[in-house]
């Protein structure tokens, strides 16, 4: 059998991954318990063929939700840090150009939803555990290529796209 746990704060987010999760077509148990920090989102998969599957949908499920949580964040706090200068309507409309770019398809974009799709895949087979958000964690985009690294024990990076953001 295979788990992953998700940690995140927030019932948001639980309630999104188990919505996605419920409709997949593989014999999956899934299982929600809060704790004093986290909100734990445990998915067991009890059958030992199609593991690579598994992992795949299970990271594509964990990239829609840092996609619809944090994206907009994302593109707000890097057009606020390297666009200071400007006024927030010429902001705005970076915002809203950017927005539009990154709903072209990958081959247009440098394929950065696969690749962030494949950091995360990479990173839940190789740990049990992957926490979106917490009170310590940061999410950061960085460089050109998306990179998941863990930096320490529980800690998640993700790196990507034009600077580095801390979303705390």
């Amino acid at each position: 059998m295979k788990s992953i746990c998700i940690k995140t704060i927030g019932d948001e987010k639980i309630d999104y991954l188990i919505k996605q999760l419920e409709v997949l077509p593989f014999n999956i148990y899934i299982s929600n318990y809060r704790f004093k920090t986290y909100d734990n989102l445990i998915i067991h998969y009890p059958d030992k063929e199609y593991i690579d599957e598994f992992y795949e949908i299970v990271s594509c499920t964990i990239k829609k939700c840092i996609d619809h949580f944090y994206k907009e964040e994302f593109i707000k706090k890097i057009v606020e840090k390297n666009y200071f200068y400007l006024s927030n309507i010429e902001r705005n409309y970076i915002c809203e150009i950017t927005k539009k770019v990154l709903e072209l398809p990958d081959e247009k974009i440098g394929y950065i939803n696969t690749v962030l799709k494949n950091a995360i895949k990479n990173y839940i087979i190789e740990n049990k555990k992957i926490i979106i958000e917490g009170k310590k964690e940061k999410i950061t985009i960085m460089g050109n290529n998306l990179v998941i690294k863990k930096l320490e024990k529980d800690e998640l990076f993700i790196s990507g796209m034009i600077d580095s953001i801390n979303l705390r």
